[in-house]
């Protein structure tokens, strides 16, 4: 978040987060003075003289003004679709087919390392993605507001619109179709409908077999 705050010029330093008791809380960190214990805000007109004055303030102004008239985010949205997910997804694909009954005590340590390396490195970019989704949503939002368009009309309307949203509902369409008039009970009865059934459902299988849909944890349902 400190990443795409600076680049996109937010009035913000991060975000931080803390677990306590089991649940994770999370905060936003001021661009000045984040780490300062306070019980009250400072005087509104001493924060309207920072905002103007102070100098990361005014660089963050400048950057923010030049991200709103440059519109960086579809530019990050294509070198997500053509450069930064197809990496992912083979990776993704690398791990899970990692063979884990087959490893001793040492391969498998190892194995979690590298998971877990990949899962900071994932999340970095995950976050950092957010600027670039989220911040065109807020703006859409903004600009909906202001032509009176109540906010759960306007996001309600982009309801289907992500491509990887609806992407799961289209591969199973296309395996249904495959299928034909047969009614598999079992995921072998319904390979067994048709070569292409079989293709269509071992591919889908190795891009969201192991995709976690309720909770993000090792417990969660798979898909």
């Amino acid at each position: 978040m400190r990443r795409v705050f600076a680049e996109l010029g937010a009035p913000l330093d991060s975000l931080t987060a803390r677990f306590a008791n089991g649940f994770m809380y999370t905060r936003t960190v001021p661009l000045v003075g984040g780490n300062r214990t306070t019980t009250k805000l400072p005087p509104l007109w001493l924060l309207k003289a920072a905002s103007r004055l102070h100098p990361q303030f005014r660089r963050r102004a400048r950057i923010a003004a030049r991200a709103l008239a440059e519109a960086p985010g579809p530019a990050i949205v294509r070198r997500w679709r053509t450069e930064i997910k197809p990496s992912v997804v083979a990776r993704n694909q690398a791990f899970a087919a990692v063979d884990l009954r087959a490893l001793d005590d040492g391969a498998l340590a190892g194995h979690c390392r590298a998971l877990l390396d990949y899962l900071h490195e994932m999340s970095d970019l995950h976050f950092w993605l957010h600027g670039y989704d989220l911040g065109p949503i807020a703006r859409y939002v903004a600009l909906t507001s202001s032509l009176g368009i109540p906010t759960h009309e306007a996001v309600g309307a982009l309801a289907g619109a992500s491509p990887s949203t609806v992407e799961p509902r289209r591969q199973l369409a296309e395996v249904r179709a495959a299928v034909g008039d047969a009614c598999p009970t079992t995921l072998d009865e319904l390979r067994s409908c048709s070569p292409e059934a079989e293709r269509l459902l071992d591919a889908y299988l190795t891009e969201r077999g192991h995709t976690l849909v309720t909770r993000y944890d090792l417990d969660g349902l798979g898909d």
